[in-house]
């Protein structure tokens, strides 16, 4: 028997992303289902990879569902099994997450089971270095080694471009589930069949796809039974109904769509306002619903992820749409939980009480809706996806402000970028890959540069090169988890999978893309901004004397900070400043779009994000020529640098509304107002957005906040609780955050 594990060391943010909690129920239902799915994954029978998958996922699906309660409306309290097939949630293709089955033998241990602890053991041991990551990491190319080494991420080391390995932030076009509902789906791979021209391999994803749909079926029928064993005769009924008729009601459309989403392995859950539109009937009930399934998503604590979006041009239903949304919005005002993140989207034929209704919420403390607008988006999604604007309509936005084609694109990132220690890398001449900080030595080999232009130069050729590497990286991963896994109920609604005969990753999807999230963009803008007035210009102190203060982290080089601080900022509406940080933004980007082709994707794009990067990457980059000083968060997103906007709110989102459109798959910008915007007469607050969108501006995540409100957060967390915030990509009790995380989200701007 090996001994019990040590005490894991706490993550950044564990208090808010944490694993599912270990019940004896769960560790049962778990058990049996991983080593159903450990056997079927290892099992030397010749089956077909989607025959194996679908056989996993048949014991994967009722293992990850709790009982319903007696009071339940809508079954399926989820919690992911730990050892599986899935895009994302506990882990991409064949995972096993080896933390979590410590933990789990760990609990057995603690509770005398010792034979059940021997056999999570066991199950975690077959695992170790089979897992499709393992895989995908063990076969890097050699062409992407040198930039990207395995290893520690940025959490870890100093470096500027990191590998990821996902199938991150697909969404889904509900409109055939919910039509037809299974039986409507069985019917489709049936015409699939009798229409001819499949393969061997088309053929058995058909074998497959039918499996799948049994297997949510019976699933659907052990809920219905467990539902009537805790006396929900409506729950139960609802189950039975499904499995093997479309959905007659909202509730049943809400039950089917959930299920198969979490099923899936999709974390977002697409315009949800026009799929289920058609079910609309008493605005009651659902109310009723949408708070259930709010709380639902909120147990669920996927934290970065969990978005329903309504609102927008191309809905299919746009009056009961605008009813079904003007309820979301309500219940999301009252919903007092960080999910589900919930985005509208902004048009000129839809009801203009949305806003009203957004605006209320966000009055509320609630950091939801994020607001988009379609007169921008569509036309920026259509040129950096490389489709028409009627497809560019689908649009969805996931993770941290990203852009997908609902139910028929990927744009997973499998890539994360430091614009500010490329920045550091190429003052210091530290090599391509380099994972290690300057230091003194540096010194008598740092390239000399004759001005701001060679420097940038030699900025945008490794830039190039990072993101080379990252699209050379996007590709081998999704490669080689197509390779082994089929990802079924993801592939089977989206377009083209069935017709083409082949699954997402395997040549089905019609838009296969990628992204790379791109951080610290406003750091590297100001530090050239800082460059050219400080070091460059006639009587500026030249690159010796900054690179000695860098190194010194500005200890006794005061004064240089101070002329540095005082350079030109992005989130002035300074073109001196603002230029540079677009010059940054679009280096990136067009690199980016550049080396789609070579790499064999229809689009690979930057999105200038955060989830709480900007502070993990903040802390491995030395001090900049901005005057941040070492170890200091980066800017969030595409936000300036904490306290560099000076000139009001107006002149911060011109600025932020500059980008260059259509070459990324989207920017995260953040406002946090005073509360004093959405008392009494919001006019100036709606002049204020309505003229950032004319402006050309596309998103804004809003946080209302008085002034000194987090900085007591800080002093007294018991009492403050209730605040909220928008950390990134994603939102947060601010009390739960790690202290560095707090003090930059106190030191950005309250306008």
């Amino acid at each position: 028997m090996q001994p019990a594990p040590a005490v894991r060391p706490v993550r950044d943010l564990e208090r808010i992303w944490r694993a599912p909690a270990i019940t004896a129920d769960r560790r049962r239902r778990w058990l049996a289902a991983a080593e159903v799915v450990t056997a079927v994954a290892f099992a030397a029978d010749g089956r077909h990879p989607a025959a194996r998958e679908a056989a996993a996922l048949a014991a994967q699906l009722p293992a990850c569902v709790d009982d319903p309660l007696p009071g339940d409306r809508l079954a399926g309290r989820w919690a992911q099994v730990p050892v599986g097939v899935s895009p994302e949630p506990g882990g991409f293709g064949w995972y096993a997450d080896q933390s979590r089955l410590a933990d789990l033998a760990a609990a057995a241990m603690a509770n005398g089971e010792i034979t059940e602890a021997g056999r999570w053991q066991a199950v975690a041991a077959a695992w170790r270095g089979r897992t499709t990551t393992d895989r995908i990491m063990a076969a890097q190319p050699a062409a992407t080694l040198a930039m990207l080494p395995p290893g520690p991420g940025g959490d870890a080391l100093p470096g500027a471009a990191f590998p990821l390995a996902r199938l991150a932030g697909c969404q889904l076009d509900h409109h055939e589930l919910l039509a037809g509902g299974l039986p409507g789906l069985r019917t489709r791979i049936a015409a699939r069949r009798a229409a001819g021209g499949l393969d061997a391999e088309g053929m058995a994803l058909c074998a497959a796809w039918e499996a799948t749909v049994d297997a949510y079926a019976a699933c659907l029928g052990d809920l219905a039974v467990r539902a009537a064993a805790a006396g929900n005769a409506l729950v139960a009924a609802d189950c039975r109904h499904l499995f093997d008729a479309a959905p007659a009601t909202l509730a049943q459309a809400i039950q089917l769509l959930w299920l198969w989403d979490a099923g899936a392995g999709i974390l977002n859950h697409g315009r949800i306002d026009d799929d289920l539109a058609p079910f609309l009937g008493d605005e009651r009930e659902a109310e009723a619903l949408l708070a259930e399934w709010w709380g639902l998503i909120a147990a669920r604590a996927t934290v970065f992820n969990g978005r329903v979006c309504l609102g927008g041009c191309g809905r299919r239903h746009p009056q009961a749409a605008d009813r079904l949304a003007r309820i979301a919005l309500g219940v999301t005002a009252a919903h007092d939980e960080i999910e589900p993140q919930v985005s509208l989207r902004i048009a000129d034929d839809q009801d203009p009480a949305l806003l009203d209704a957004a605006l209320d919420s966000l009055a509320r403390g609630r950091t939801y809706p994020i607001l988009y607008w379609d007169a921008q988006v569509v036309p920026h999604v259509a040129k950096a996806h490389g489709i028409g604007a009627d497809e560019a309509r689908r649009w969805l936005p996931y993770g941290c402000g990203e852009t997908v084609i609902a139910g028929a694109g990927t744009a997973s990132p499998n890539g994360i970028a430091n614009a500010a220690r490329i920045l550091e890398e190429v003052l210091f001449g530290l090599p391509e890959g380099s994972r290690r900080a300057p230091v003194s030595a540096d010194l008598a080999t740092a390239p000399a540069f004759a001005d701001a232009e060679a420097l940038w130069a030699a900025y945008a050729a490794r830039a190039d090169a990072a993101m080379l590497a990252l699209a050379r990286w996007q590709a081998h991963t999704h490669a080689a988890a197509g390779a082994e896994c089929r990802f079924l109920p993801l592939s089977l609604l989206t377009d083209d999978c069935l017709a083409r005969g082949r699954a997402i990753l395997g040549g089905g999807v019609r838009h296969h893309g990628g992204t790379m999230e791109l951080y610290g963009l406003a750091d590297a803008g100001d530090g050239f901004a800082a460059l050219e007035a400080a070091v460059f210009s006639p009587g500026g102190c030249g690159l010796a004397t900054l690179r000695r203060a860098l190194l010194d982290d500005f200890a006794g080089h005061e004064v240089l900070r101070t002329r540095l601080r005082r350079a030109p900022a992005y989130g002035n509406d300074d073109v001196r400043a603002d230029r540079w940080t677009r010059r940054v933004h679009a280096a990136f980007s067009n690199a980016c779009r550049d080396h789609a082709a070579a790499a064999g994707l229809d689009h690979f794009l930057v999105v200038v994000i955060n989830n709480w990067v900007n502070t993990v990457f903040g802390r491995r980059t030395g001090a900049l020529p901005t005057g941040r000083g070492a170890g200091a968060p980066l800017a969030n997103a595409n936000n300036p640098c904490s306290g560099h906007d000076r000139q009001g709110p107006v002149a911060l989102l011109r600025s932020l509304a500059g980008l260059e459109r259509g070459i990324d798959a989207g920017c995260v910008q953040h406002l946090k107002l005073s509360r004093a915007w959405f008392a009494g007469d919001r006019a100036p607050l709606r002049a204020l957005l309505g003229g950032y969108a004319d402006a050309g501006g596309m998103q804004v995540m809003i946080t209302a906040s008085d002034p000194g409100e987090l900085a007591a957060a800080m002093a007294d967390p018991a009492a403050h609780g209730h605040l909220m915030v928008r950390v990134g990509g994603f939102s947060a009790r601010f009390v739960d955050l790690p202290r560095d995380c707090q003090e930059e989200i106190c030191a950005r701007s309250l306008h």
